[in-house]
């Protein structure tokens, strides 16, 4: 058995297939016939013990669904399935049943270590409600999914879930789900252990299967007293009657041995079955009870017994509590049942630790020999053996960091002895490179100290590789001077240029010449790429990203564009729909799609990958995405929501300590409160955006310094618009936002402190010199392909462009100037505008907190139009109303359709809050 390539994390496979049961020994026809005739509801919930039938039951009607043509997904649920893997194996489960579901969520709720688990929701239900067919998503085992994270998105799922997507659920104790609600729905079936154990009928028919002679009814009355209609305690008792061969005595005593409960199981295990089997086959199976499942092979080297495959067909026969398990490989698995599993892991517990760990760690042997890692690494850290353990996180450690498996690789790391790790050097490299992707800098800090006292840390591989993290690190913490200090370091020794160290170094380097404005160094090292074999071209779209930030970042933006589409498609292509190269040039590409007007296109990519961009986006891409979705806010006429969008970017600025992220988030916020007319918030920002500013007046060639860029815009714009300065003052300040553009290579805002010019120039009378500067820079503007360059200008200066409109005398530009949609007036008091006590009760939450459009949508949505009519109706797409449905939901605070229209209609209260 191997383990897919494609996998996002390395998965047990057996875990997707249901254990085979064949016919079934006794077809549950009542509980079968409740299941079917109620197959439509949204959960089918079976609650009982141990080996109460549950399994049993569902592998039947899964049988019958199957039959019926219906799509059927399985997962067995472990006790050491974390969070990360329960999504995985639920989405791999989908896709085993023929459903293109979650690839895209599920890429981002692993990078984020599990909390983007929001969109992995979004995308889950998205992609269900494109099935045709009814699915029915088997969670066998139920009780070991204890996670908070996972239990609030299988809520969120069950409860926002398509009409077609049935939940079934086994487990031993009753799930902490919203089960009131669906009772109350009408979308729950209950099955519990009382119609789980088997009536008398069953009971002789189960009896009959097994080989047992007949029995008196007396004897079959007893029989089932003893057990209770517990199927595992019958299925026990039944072999020791076939092993005894004198059972009527036993079944006709009175007061004879109850196995209707757990430990009285347990305890007829330790005092009867054992009695039955020879030393040998008991030793075995003890010894096989720590393997999850096992095959022939692996029990020959775990149990130490070349008849392995001799017992494992013996006890399949005799229905001992093992369980083969369906899948297509030529060698068969196993798995015990639970309670035969307990009996024998408490049987070894007896026996010492120095023999669990042994085992465990021949276990961890024959998984890694034959590339299942997972498994591998799960025996090894069991086994005892730190050095095996350790030496097999060595070994698989860039498998799992080029793959991304960043929060996996650290989970496995953080099991082993930090010392022992330490000495090796290949496993602490991909340690330091986990860390610094998942925002762990602290960690990260740490593990470099440790490698640099490595004595082998002075090796030129190593320290290319070490300042090339080091770099890597000063890039996403803008520090330019460790960045060119770490680059130094590197070019020394520099690894060679097609290998993974190569790419990252023609990277940095990238990074380095587009902030100093060097955008042809950049295209030129981009083109580096031809020089290697095409098995390497496969992973350079990260190297080409650069050649589109350098397009934008130099203005040309419908060069941009078309470029980081182009990375994007290649990136899809090579490594799958959310590959870090995508995730990286996401942020780049939102402000390439704005600024061309692609509006739907950048509001249909921000709903889908925002949370990758938060995820593993440089800070570029994280203040590039989250000012464009301020920008769309406020086409929208949402300007609430575009404030706390940016006051959301200047909390992050802060707490990772990017003062350029504050800086522009600052500067976008001052030109919102200029335009709602709240002069003294704007007073306050252009304050703070000039103290924030100060420290760094000296820099520039480098990142930090757009921090004085941005203050000086700013200021040019407060000064341009307001009464604040004369004119001359203002076009001083002008003057020094676009001296500071030109230095930093910033074209655009280089047309836009031009056109503050041109505005002044006309406000001032100067009419025939201000055409000519606007007609200038509007044509230069057209001829980039930067569409939202007027529309985004502040009103005084859209209102003096538009009157010197007949001055242009160039129908092409003054169509450039209107072509761009611009949003209506806003209502400006929505801002900041309080509940007040002693407000009209009839204002309803809808009207409070929606915007015109996201009314007619949800109103559209109260008459069951599906996002596609919705779309069609309103002549938009449907991308966008997806985008305008999430806005809905989180201003309400509302979780699924229904919710949001109740919600919407709830009035507001006095004194009241928003959800």
């Amino acid at each position: 058995m191997t383990e897919s390539p494609d996998l996002t994390l390395p998965l047990i496979r057996t875990k997707l297939a249901p254990p085979r049961i064949g016919s079934a020994p006794v077809e549950r026809k009542a509980l079968l016939d409740e299941l079917a005739h109620h197959r439509l509801r949204r959960l089918h919930l079976l609650v009982g013990p141990a080996g109460s039938g549950k399994t049993s039951v569902l592998v039947q009607w899964r049988r019958q669904l199957l039959d019926a043509g219906q799509r059927v997904a399985w997962y067995s649920a472990g006790a050491d399935d974390d969070e990360l893997r329960v999504a995985a194996y639920l989405v791999e489960a989908l896709r085993h049943a023929g459903l293109d579901v979650g690839s895209e969520g599920l890429q981002l709720f692993l990078r984020s270590g599990g909390s983007a688990w929001q969109h992995l929701l979004a995308s889950l239900v998205n992609d269900c409600d494109d099935a045709e067919h009814e699915t029915y998503l088997v969670i066998d085992n139920f009780q070991h999914l204890s996670s908070f994270a996972v239990l609030q998105l299988l809520n969120r799922w069950i409860s926002l879930a398509p009409p077609t997507l049935h939940f079934v659920i086994a487990t031993r104790v009753s799930p902490p789900l919203e089960l009131a609600r669906l009772r109350a729905e009408g979308q729950l079936v209950e099955l519990g252990f009382g119609q789980l154990r088997f009536d008398v009928d069953e009971t002789r028919r189960f009896v009959e299967s097994q080989g047992v002679p007949a029995l008196a009814a007396a004897q079959l009355e007893n029989l089932h007293g003893i057990t209770d209609g517990w199927p595992a305690g019958l299925q026990l008792l039944t072999f020791s009657i076939r092993k005894d061969g004198s059972h009527g005595d036993f079944l006709e005593r009175p007061g004879a041995l109850s196995v209707n409960q757990a430990q009285a199981l347990d305890d007829y295990l330790a005092q009867t079955v054992v009695d039955l089997l020879q030393p040998a086959e008991l030793d075995f199976l003890t010894r096989i009870s720590i393997c999850h499942r096992f095959n022939r092979d692996l029990c020959e080297a775990v149990g130490d017994d070349p008849r392995a495959g001799e017992h494992l067909r013996k006890f399949e026969a005799e229905n001992l509590f093992l369980l083969p398990i369906d899948t297509a490989d030529e060698e068969p698995w196993y798995r015990f049942h639970p309670l035969f599993a307990s009996f024998l892991d408490k049987r070894l517990r007896k026996l010492g630790p120095e023999l669990a760990q042994t085992l465990h760690s021949t276990a961890a042997r024959w998984f890694a020999a034959r590339q299942l890692q997972a498994e591998a690494l799960r025996h090894a850290a069991r086994s005892g053996d730190a050095d095996l353990f350790v030496e097999l996180i060595d070994q698989y450690a860039r498998r799992l960091t080029n793959a991304g498996q960043y929060f996996e690789y650290l989970r496995w790391c953080g099991l082993a002895p930090t010392e022992l790790l330490a000495r090796h050097l290949n496993a602490s490299l991909c340690l330091a490179l986990a860390q610094l992707s998942c925002g762990r800098l602290r960690d990260f800090e740490r593990t470099v100290t440790a490698i640099e006292r490595h004595p082998q840390a002075g090796n030129a591989n190593v320290q290319a590789e070490l300042q090339l993290l080091k770099a890597y690190h000063a890039m996403r913490t803008d520090d330019p001077v460790a960045e060119h200090r770490a680059m130094l370091e590197v070019q020394a020794h520099p690894p060679p240029p097609d290998s993974s160290a190569g790419l990252m170094l023609m990277s940095i380097r990238c990074h380095e010449f587009v902030y100093a404005g060097d955008f042809d160094a950049v295209r030129e090292t981009a083109r580096l790429r031809f020089r290697f074999g095409d098995e390497r071209r496969s992973v350079v779209p990260l190297v080409d990203f650069w050649v589109g930030f350098s397009y934008l970042l130099e203005g040309r933006i419908t060069l941009a564009a078309e470029q980081l589409r182009g990375v994007v498609a290649a990136g899809q292509q090579f490594a799958g729909a959310d590959s870090g190269t995508s995730g990286l040039v996401y942020g780049y590409l939102l402000e390439a799609l704005y600024q061309s007007d692609c509006i739907d296109e950048a509001r249909e990519l921000l709903d889908q990958q925002l949370e990758l961009v938060e995820a593993i986006g440089l800070p570029d891409s994280l203040m590039y995405a989250w000012r464009v979705r301020a920008r769309i806010e406020r086409f929208d006429d949402d300007h609430a929501s575009a404030l706390r969008t940016l006051q959301d970017l200047e909390e992050r600025g802060l707490r990772l300590g990017l003062d350029r992220l504050v800086a522009w988030s600052l500067h976008d916020q001052l030109r919102l409160a200029l335009e709602t007319n709240r002069m003294p918030h704007a007073d306050e920002l252009l304050r703070r955006l000039t103290h924030i500013a100060a420290p760094w007046a000296a820099e520039h060639d480098n990142a930090r310094s757009e921090i004085g860029l941005a203050a000086a815009l700013a200021h040019a714009e407060y000064a341009a618009v307001t009464a604040a300065h004369d004119d001359d003052d203002a076009f001083a300040l002008i003057d020094e936002a676009a001296e500071r553009a030109q230095r930093n290579h910033r074209r655009v805002a280089e047309i836009r402190t031009r056109l503050l010019r041109a505005h002044l120039l006309h406000r001032g009378g100067k009419k025939t010199q201000a055409a000519e500067l606007a007609r200038s820079e509007l044509r230069l503007a057209h001829s980039l392909g930067l569409h939202r360059l007027v529309p985004d200008l502040a009103p005084a200066v859209r209102e003096s462009l538009h009157a010197l409109a007949p001055l242009l005398n160039d129908a092409a530009l003054v169509n450039f100037m209107n072509q761009a949609a611009q949003p209506a007036a806003s209502d400006v008091e929505t801002l900041e505008r309080p509940f007040i006590a002693g407000a009209p009760a009839a204002v309803t939450l809808e009207e409070k907190l929606l915007t015109v459009r996201e009314r007619e949508i949800l109103h559209l949505l109260g008459r069951a139009l599906s996002t596609k009519s919705i779309a069609r109706e309103l002549n938009l797409s449907p991308g966008t109303v997806k985008w305008h449905l999430r806005n809905i939901y989180g201003k309400l605070g509302a979780f699924s359709k229904e919710d949001a229209l109740s919600k919407a209609r709830e009035p507001v209260k006095p004194g009241a809050r928003a959800p």
